[in-house]
């Protein structure tokens, strides 16, 4: 039909033996169309801005995420910045956890985590995910906003060596293993 395909090889592999074995199996395959490119979209996140949806329901509970903006990502094989910004987001969610639930026993499990859609420009962000009672957003909010002037602060960040080290060692397990199987390759 002309359609672009996309092949997808793990595993590993010699590249010079997967470049032969696709030449011989696709090769002759007519031309295919190009793939077409994503229009990009361009999302804005207005600083200091809030916005409150409600529903119409018996629940007593809000769903309150927060989203911080970082610098665009330059793609995938930009590992370093990932990597950085997901142990980030995994310092913030471990303070969430000490504060809102342990010490204010607000919520059960806040989350928090870095998060980028890759065709689209300007969604590199961290976020942060509480359900509460509707009536302690305020609270909660101005608890996370605190927590989170003192993690992302330009002029050097409150991030203790033990906090680091309790958000490294569990990335630093996954990829290990990892790289033991075939999710890696």
């Amino acid at each position: 039909s002309g359609d672009p395909m996309e092949i997808s090889i793990s595993g590993d592999i010699d590249e010079n033996e997967v470049i032969n074995l696709s030449s011989l199996y696709f090769g002759t395959l007519p031309a295919r169309k190009p793939f077409e490119k994503i229009p990009s979209a361009k999302i804005s996140f207005p600083a200091g801005k809030k916005l409150e949806l409600s529903v119409n329901s018996q629940e007593k509970n809000a769903y309150i995420q927060i989203v911080w903006p970082v610098p665009d990502v330059k793609g995938i094989k930009d590992l370093k910045t990932i990597r950085r910004l997901n142990i980030l987001a995994t310092i913030l969610e471990n303070r969430l956890i000490k504060t809102v639930r342990e010490k204010l026993g607000e919520t059960y499990s806040p989350q928090a985590a870095f998060d980028i859609e890759m065709g689209y420009e300007g969604t590199a962000a961290i976020h942060a995910f509480i359900n509460a009672e509707s009536s302690k957003t305020d609270e909660i909010l101005k608890t996370v906003m605190g927590i989170s002037e003192k993690i992302f602060r330009s002029s050097g960040s409150e991030i203790t060596d033990q906090e680091f080290d309790q958000a490294v060692r569990p990335f630093i397990t996954a990829l290990k293993e990892k790289l033991k199987k075939n999710i890696y390759w």
